[in-house]
């Protein structure tokens, strides 16, 4: 007999073995409910449960190219010309904790052949890997895996850009952006002179389709003049010329939601009076809307700022300046729903590092400062609010200068510590911070240390923070410039799944 035919045999034979048994376990059912011991009344359950801890093991993060112009044609004389001058960008990646692997690659390359695969600068830190780019061309998707979710492990990349000639001259500085299926951007004027490229990134490898809704200071939907519907091949770009889309609005709330997978969004915000600059900087997502959330910001080094509002219910918004002392009152505004409104703020209290906002429904929020340089010349930040962290870290460029600004948004003092991260991956100073009720402190880049590769920000208690940048090249031209590096959250998502048996399952 073939091997075959005797494992038909062996089959049956087994068969007929569990035939035998379920019969006799049926019996011994009917002879229990016979008794009246066990009535089945449809309410029986195990006791038992499983619970287990669940949590993404991979972060993905898209981090745009430099700073350019919406239209790089060229058109009419060489000197009415517009030009990104002498535009130069440096990009960092650092990912920390228990991490399996982190790589970096151009968000074309697909299958990630020329990845750069991120690593220790010192055989002896085991926590930090990192990398870095002189140029950023292009933009980048910044993958890394996780092993477990233990306190302190993240990655955050961060790219900074600045010129001293042409027509961004300043500084533009973006924390990498995590990608989702729905983001949302308070995105400044779309009036003349403003220049806003809503920039839509698909990181994956099929095509998409890309749905907009946009409201403004008119108040209600808007119908946009352009399509609200966008399809994006795999591992593709598309534009979108919000100006042309929605003109004339004083500022704008957008939502793109994707279909399908993941997308990154990113605006580039670029300002000119006539041919003189007025600024550049990148939009990102909002965190989630809420009644008390905090925009870091060191305004009182500001010659103008303003606040960007809008929510979906009608609300009462109160202002608060952020001192290191606590809270004084800056503003008051009713905001209507489904309208967004701008809050121009006077000449902010010496020692500001933030702003508080206030309200009795959730509202987003973001803060717009501009700087004067020479010959007219004037530079911005865009700085979105956020409830607070109590674990995130901030990416510092290569050549990248600034202060680190920390805002308590409690009404209680709380502590919080802060580590430079030095080049070879190891911490170079710590600073333990007791931040006031509703106060907050400012750091130094350079008080943390030379060469730094990151800041981490940990403690018990949410601090909300961010990193505001400048270049030694553009302060020495004599120009303004200033940018805005968000804090990254290293707290990873975590949900627990309880799994229990229920015998009315097989009732």
């Amino acid at each position: 007999m073939s091997k075959h035919s005797s494992g038909i045999k062996i089959s049956r034979v087994s068969l007929g073995v569990a035939s035998a048994i379920l019969v006799v376990a049926v019996l011994a059912a009917l002879s229990i409910l016979s008794t009246g011991a066990a009535p089945w009344n449809g309410a029986m359950k195990a006791a038992a449960g499983i619970s287990q801890q669940v949590s993404p093991k991979q972060l993905e993060q898209y981090c745009p190219s430099q700073m350019n112009l919406a239209d790089t044609h060229s058109y009419g004389d060489s000197e009415f010309q517009a030009t990104t001058g002498d535009i130069t960008s440096r990009t960092r990646y650092v990912a920390m904790g228990s991490i399996f692997h982190a790589q970096v690659s151009d968000i074309a390359d697909a299958q990630a052949e020329n990845a750069t695969v991120l690593g220790n600068t010192d055989q002896n830190s085991t926590d930090v890997i990192t990398a870095s780019a002189q140029s950023q061309k292009n933009a980048t998707l910044f993958d890394t895996r996780i092993l477990t979710t233990q306190d302190g492990t993240g990655a955050a990349g961060a790219l900074m850009s600045w010129a001293t000639r042409g027509d961004i001259v300043g500084v533009s500085s973006t924390s990498c952006i995590a990608t989702g299926k729905r983001q949302q951007l308070l995105v400044p004027a779309t009036t003349s002179g403003n220049t806003q490229q809503l920039v839509i990134a698909n990181p994956s490898d099929r095509s998409i389709s890309v749905s907009m809704e946009m409201w403004g200071t008119t108040g209600g939907p808007i119908a946009m003049a352009t399509n609200s519907v966008i399809s994006i091949g795999a591992n593709k770009t598309a534009y979108v010329n919000l100006a042309a889309a929605a003109p004339k609005q004083e500022a704008l709330y957008v939502s793109v939601t994707s279909s399908t997978s993941p997308i990154a969004t990113v605006v580039r915000s670029i300002s000119m009076d006539g041919l003189t600059p007025h600024g550049s900087d990148f939009v990102v997502p909002q965190h989630a809307m809420a009644c008390h959330s905090v925009i870091p910001m060191d305004a009182h080094d500001a010659d103008s700022a303003h606040i960007m509002l809008f929510g979906h219910a009608d609300s009462d918004v109160r202002l608060k300046w952020i001192t290191k002392n606590g809270a004084k009152d800056a503003a008051k505004q009713h905001l209507d729903a489904d309208k967004v409104q701008v809050v121009d703020l006077h000449h902010a209290p010496q020692h500001t590092v933030g702003v508080a906002i206030e309200s009795n429904e959730p509202v987003a929020a973001t803060g717009r400062m501009v700087q004067n340089g020479k010959d007219g010349q004037q530079d911005f930040a865009c700085m979105n609010a956020a409830t607070g962290f109590t674990q995130a870290a901030v990416a510092i460029p290569e050549e990248a200068g600034g202060s680190v600004e920390l805002s308590n948004p409690a009404n209680r003092k709380v502590k919080a510590t802060v580590e430079g991260i030095g080049v070879d991956g190891m911490v170079a100073s710590t600073e333990h911070v007791t931040l006031n009720a509703s106060g907050g402190t400012s750091i130094d880049l350079d008080d943390l240390g030379d060469n730094l590769i990151a800041v981490h920000v940990y403690g018990d208690d949410p601090v909300a923070w961010g990193v505001v940048t400048n270049s030694k090249a553009v302060d020495e031209a004599q120009y303004a410039g200033i940018g805005y590096l968000q804090a990254t959250d290293f707290n990873i998502a975590k949900q627990t799944v309880t799994a229990h048996s229920d015998l009315n399952l097989v009732r």
